[in-house]
């Protein structure tokens, strides 16, 4: 029996249709926990220790104890989600692929700005939901978890 690899899943959409395409491409490769609400990624990290990366989506609905100014109404949501589980994304080395609607260059410069210290390109990667088509994320995520040290570091232009 082959042991597949666990990952966490965090969108607040997961029932709409196009998300499930993106499950199950990546449930075909990983075993997959999948959270809705950005509260709850510390409490699924602390639960299952094995988790080895996180698809991340930027555009959540706002956690009940954070200002939403802080959050651009939710626009960055995917940024509190970092900044709260920072500790154990870095400490563990999780790999994550944030998924957005949002430009890539844009989160990278909101992550620089917001100070999360945490290696882009070597933890973090930025991708377009528009561009990246279901049956790719496992392949980014498995080439993601594959990759030795951070050979990758570029971020893109600004």
């Amino acid at each position: 029996m082959t042991v597949l690899r666990k990952i966490l899943f965090v969108d607040d959409d997961i029932p709409f249709v196009g998300l499930e395409d993106y499950l199950a491409a990546v449930r075909r490769n990983f075993e997959v926990v999948c959270v809705e609400r950005a509260v709850d990624v510390g409490p699924a990290l602390a639960k299952h220790h094995d988790v080895c990366a996180i698809v991340l989506d930027m555009m959540m609905a706002v956690p009940p104890a954070v200002d939403p100014r802080s959050v651009d109404g939710g626009q960055y949501t995917g940024l509190w989600v970092l900044r709260e589980n920072r500790r154990a994304i870095d400490g563990r080395r999780i790999r994550v692929v944030v998924l957005t609607q949002k430009l890539p260059r844009d989160i990278h410069r909101l992550m620089r700005e917001d100070a999360l210290h945490l290696p882009m390109g070597e933890l973090v990667r930025v991708h377009r939901k528009l561009e990246t088509k279901a049956p790719e994320l496992p392949i980014l995520v498995k080439r993601f978890l594959d990759e030795i040290g951070g050979a990758d570091l570029a971020e893109p232009p600004r």
